[in-house]
């Protein structure tokens, strides 16, 4: 999978009845790896330098976890964005992380999606920040501190599983 300049990327996540089994037919196994006994998955991305990405957090399954959260970066030890919905306290938190170390956390005091309601957003990523629309579009952004814009990783992990990619 190759995502470049302008593509739009699209993420479709369903939860299954335990939370715990994934299918994911559109995913060649060589590209994402699913661990089937986690509620995780990690995509490992080609160069791109600006990518939309479109998340159906569809009937999100709210067991233990009260969240998911998407990671985009160069690997799970430096992660530029770090997007995490959290249901429990009804906010959005962003982050990065560098050498292992998590920065200063930025918290939206809202949650504009709804459990068992399918949502949608976007992540676009310029060299100093990443702008997140949201399913109510309202607009955040969240500063790009390792400032690259080329990122080689991507991880999403929670209380959903992806049903499809898409790539536009």
């Amino acid at each position: 999978m190759t995502f470049r300049e302008g593509q739009e990327f699209k993420v479709r996540v369903r939860p299954n009845s335990g939370c715990n089994r994934y299918a994911s037919p559109k995913l060649k196994p060589a590209d994402v790896c699913l661990p089937l006994n986690k509620t995780k998955y990690c995509l490992k991305v080609p160069s791109f330098l600006t990518f939309f990405l479109f998340l159906h957090p569809s009937d999100l399954c709210f067991g233990l976890r009260r969240s998911f959260a998407i990671n985009i970066g160069h690997n799970p030890e430096n992660i530029a964005l770090h997007f995490n919905p959290r249901f429990d306290s009804n906010s959005i938190v962003c982050n990065h992380l560098s050498g292992g170390s998590w920065g200063e956390e930025h918290r939206e005091g809202f949650l504009p999606f709804s459990r068992g309601e399918e949502s949608k957003f976007y992540i676009t990523l310029s060299s100093d920040h990443f702008y997140i629309r949201l399913p109510d579009g309202n607009m955040i952004s969240f500063p790009n501190r390792l400032g690259d814009v080329k990122y080689q990783y991507f991880d999403v992990s929670g209380d959903a599983r992806i049903v499809g990619i898409k790539i536009k």
